[in-house]
């Protein structure tokens, strides 16, 4: 006869989606809060130095807008060590596996 197994768990987590399920009420609830906490902590809790909310205060929405990119070779080397495109690509997974965004 085969070894019996313990039953598995159900999973708590999984591929950034934290996974959390009523089985009373027949419902699973997935959410990424967790995720994007991680991304703000490894790319930008250390080095963010704008304070603008999201959406953007109205009240400072000209500021917001007059941001521009790097213009000189100082502002270049300012960013040049910066992990925009791991960051960018980890929220532009949050934004497409988002199951409202269907």
């Amino acid at each position: 006869a085969a070894p019996s197994r313990p039953p598995a768990s159900e999973p708590r987590r999984m591929v950034g989606f934290d996974i959390a399920r009523d089985r009373p009420a027949r419902k699973l609830r997935v959410f990424q809060t967790n995720y994007v906490c991680e991304l703000y902590k490894k790319y930008l809790s250390s080095q963010c130095s704008k304070d603008f909310t999201t959406p953007v205060q109205s009240s400072r929405c000209p500021e917001f807008m007059a941001m521009t990119g790097a213009t000189c070779e100082e502002d270049d080397r300012a960013v040049a060590d910066k992990p925009f495109l791991p960051l960018m690509g980890g929220l532009n997974w949050v934004g497409w596996t988002r199951p409202d965004n269907k």
